[in-house]
């Protein structure tokens, strides 16, 4: 399956990290497998770093580096939600909805992986709207748990 062939020709990092401006909440790990370096952008606060360790990183180092391309990764990398990088514009969007970014420098190419863990707060008491009428019950920042 060579679903790849629409990417965008270079990915610019440093433009990646401005649009996220410079959060130091955004992690850069790196993976070599054999030759072959692989680079890992996430925000820490917003996925599943045990996902991470165990699904993406664990995977890259018991591949070797022949297999290491990107369709081998959408293909067999052990996450239910993996997406291909179709404009480089949507990097930065991915990152914040809690998907990891993965970089292949070699192929100039990357895609997404689904690992993330949003924080959400179960509703609770009202505490600056005590004039309101009606249920006296808090909104979060989720809208399923607000309904």
């Amino acid at each position: 399956m060579n679903f790849l062939k629409k990417q965008a020709k270079q990915i610019d990092v440093e433009s990646i990290k401005k649009q996220l401006s410079n959060s130091p909440d955004l992690v850069n790990r790196t993976v070599t497998v054999g030759n072959k370096t692989i680079e890992l952008y996430f925000l820490k606060i917003l996925v599943n770093r045990i996902s991470i360790e165990k699904n993406i990183i664990s995977f890259l180092n018991n591949s070797t580096s022949e297999e290491i391309n990107l369709n081998y990764l959408f293909e067999h990398l052990p996450i239910t939600e993996v997406k291909e990088l179709v404009e480089t514009n949507d990097i930065s969007k991915y990152i914040l909805d809690g998907f990891t970014f993965i970089y292949l420098p070699f192929e100039k190419k990357g895609l997404f992986a689904g690992v993330g863990d949003p924080v959400e707060r179960s509703l609770g008491k009202a505490e600056t709207e005590s004039l309101v009428y009606g249920p006296k019950i808090s909104f979060t920042e989720s809208l399923s748990t607000n309904m």
